[in-house]
């Protein structure tokens, strides 16, 4: 039978663990007079997974690494080119969007139960866009387009913040429930402006290990090179 013990006999340990959840985005195009686009995420959350290592260190900081999947589906309307001229876009955009982070923990009371994360994270992209297109030169012309998203859309920088809540569970685990918000620093745009902040929460379970943390590591290296140089 599992039962909850005080997080002091895990803390100073590394949680490794995974998290399912969902999200809720904005995508917000540049301020364009003409080239202004309309792209509305699918109603309800977007599919979010992650994978992480967490150190939970004696003292207040602890080294976060993240990487963190989601499923973005959208429909698209934009135009490219001047005005009376270029081409209008009706797209419909499946994004799988892959995220890696580096996102330090920050120990906010002495149980260990409660931490904010914060840190950056670059994204990577794949998936389709299919749309019509009408060329608005004459003649006009209308077509139909099914490629790659990678054609139009590219991986973005963001800024992540979250609020970490870890329950220790068992004799070695412990679970972790994550709302979080983040914000593009970059456009998602290979040729204009398009940022996607998110808001959302992942529910988890980690496993405790007792090897030595990067964060010792680093302090103990630190150390041994400054007794040296004495």
């Amino acid at each position: 039978m599992f039962v909850l013990l005080p997080s002091t006999l895990l803390y100073g340990q590394i949680d490794l663990g995974v998290e399912l959840g969902g999200s809720a985005y904005r995508l917000k195009s540049g301020s364009h007079a003409y080239r202004e686009g309309v792209f509305e995420p699918f109603p309800g959350p977007s599919f979010s997974a992650a994978a992480f290592y967490r150190e939970l260190p004696e003292k207040a900081v602890g080294i976060g690494l993240e990487v963190c999947y989601t499923r973005l589906n959208f429909n698209a309307s934009f135009r490219d080119g001047g005005i009376g001229s270029g081409t209008e876009y009706v797209s419909v955009v499946e994004l799988d969007m892959l995220h890696v982070g580096i996102i330090p923990r920050f120990k906010i009371d002495e149980s260990g139960w409660f931490a904010l994360r914060t840190g950056l994270m670059a994204g990577w992209i794949a998936g389709r866009e299919q749309g019509t297109s009408v060329s608005l030169s004459l003649p006009i012309s209308h077509g139909s387009y099914d490629r790659a998203a990678g054609n139009r859309f590219k991986g973005d920088l963001r800024v992540v913040g979250a609020l970490d809540v870890r329950i220790p569970w068992g004799t070695g685990c412990a679970l972790h429930i994550d709302p979080y918000a983040s914000l593009g620093l970059t456009s998602l745009l290979q040729t204009d402006r398009m940022k996607a902040a998110d808001v959302g929460i992942r529910i988890g379970i980690a496993w405790a290990s007792r090897g030595r943390t990067f964060g010792k590591v680093m302090r103990d290296d630190l150390a041994r090179r400054e007794g040296i140089e004495k």
